[in-house]
């Protein structure tokens, strides 16, 4: 019924017909997601046999068992070699963070964000296992550069993300190897910055004005302390002070976000490095809005409703089932800059003396902060809190490495400890 809030976002729909509706958007969007988005149009048709309706929830099943795989993986790399009790500590965590509604929710949508989650803990779990030295080497990095290319391929603003993993690539040369799988690294690392790059130049123009406006709007006018000066900046005229703040989407708009006008004196006279270049001349301006990002970067919900109209359920409910951590993320970690920074500078300090695992470490760091910076330039603040998801995701995956680390230290005293215990009565039975 009227409402379209609640029509779309206020409640789950599971069915949605397949190309059966009008689609406003001219330009076509290049995204990995048809690798999951058509097995799951094949599983529907075998199991239900109608070829008009998708039901979501068998692209949800396809991507749970991406999932289990990927997680399986990552808690065997977290827990080898520890106790009974510190490998339950650390699987318990695994499962507690990764599976965490806050997720999970997001697998029942069209949303490229957990694609891009399962492919970051796939490709960084690959990484991890070889610095180990542990599995086949050359089927790691194959895992590496396939979860690699899929996340950075899911979606337009992930193409940071590659070149970071092209780079993490060649890192991991580190370690000693063979003169063809060295070559063999350096093809896929150029590889996977070579689809960052590629995802860049695919992005579709249907989106470019909607980002642009927001970029203005709700970044550079609503943080600056002159709004009119900053226009003449980017040499556009005062009067179009009155969108500082607006929504491209807004129901009543003070312009047409589409119109000739805005084409002509206000989208033509900037792009992404003209924005940059703005930020780089005002630092405060991009602390600003830095702050704004840190005051939302641990909230990874999808804005919708996660029941069904039918169940009485208001719109826009949340089922709060197994989403402990990410309710208790949301209440008790600092929103500030300094805590991010203080918190990656203690993880890294304290993974000195793990060289390797410190640098994957870091490029994680890293691949998280890009999002913040890419979504701030690239659309202001606007739906910063799914915008800067992967920094989420890339926050959630360090802690659980730095736990394990932790957890690591402690238990291999205590096996160390128990080991010692063991050899006294042998040397004192010995000495008799």
């Amino acid at each position: 019924p009227g409402n379209m809030e609640h029509r779309f976002d206020g409640y789950f729909i599971k069915e949605y017909g397949i190309m059966q509706y009008y689609n406003e958007y001219t330009n076509t969007v290049y995204s990995s997601q048809f690798l999951f988005i058509r097995p799951a149009i094949v599983l529907d048709r075998l199991f239900t046999g109608n070829d008009a309706v998708f039901d979501v929830r068998f692209l949800a099943g396809v991507m749970l068992v991406y999932f289990l795989v990927v997680l399986y993986f990552l808690t065997d790399y977290l827990v080898h070699r520890l106790t009974l009790p510190g490998s339950l500590v650390i699987a318990a965590a695994a499962v507690v963070v990764f599976a965490d509604t806050g997720y999970t929710a997001y697998f029942n949508s069209f949303y490229a964000e957990p694609i891009a989650y399962i492919s970051l803990l796939g490709c960084i779990t690959c990484a991890l296992l070889y610095a180990d030295g542990r599995y086949n080497r050359y089927a790691l990095l194959g895992g590496f550069v396939l979860c690699g290319m899929i996340l950075t391929f899911s979606k337009q603003q992930y193409a940071p993300v590659g070149v970071l993993l092209g780079l993490l690539g060649l890192l991991l040369l580190l370690k000693k190897h063979s003169r063809l799988f060295k070559w063999l690294t350096i093809f896929c690392s150029t590889l996977l910055a070579a689809t960052g790059i590629l995802t860049y130049l695919l992005i579709s123009t249907d989106f470019t004005n909607i980002n642009l406006y927001h970029a203005m709007t709700r970044g550079v006018l609503m943080t600056a302390e002159n709004p009119p000066e900053a226009l003449q900046e980017f040499g556009i005229a005062d009067r179009y002070e009155l969108l500082d703040g607006t929504i491209y989407f807004d129901k009543y708009p003070e312009i047409d976000p589409e119109g000739q006008l805005l084409h002509q004196d206000f989208y033509s006279r900037y792009d992404v490095m003209s924005i940059v270049k703005y930020y780089a001349g005002h630092p405060d301006t991009f602390a600003s809005m830095l702050k704004l990002a840190a005051k939302t970067a641990y909230h990874n919900r999808p804005s919708m409703g996660n029941f069904e109209r039918q169940t009485g359920q208001p719109a826009n409910a949340w089922a709060t089932t197994f989403s402990l951590y990410s309710t208790v993320k949301a209440g008790a970690t600092p929103r500030t800059l300094g805590y991010i920074v203080l918190w990656a500078a203690v993880v890294l300090a304290l993974l000195h003396k793990k060289r390797l695992k410190q640098i994957i470490v870091l490029a994680v760091i890293l691949m998280g902060l890009s999002q913040i910076v890419v979504s701030i330039i690239g659309a202001g603040d606007a739906d910063l809190s799914k915008h800067i998801f992967l920094y989420n995701a890339a926050y959630d995956l360090v802690n659980v490495l730095f736990l394990a680390h932790v957890v690591r230290f402690f238990d291999e005293k205590y096996q160390t400890r128990r080991l010692a215990g063991r050899d006294e009565p042998a040397q004192a039975s010995q000495s008799v």
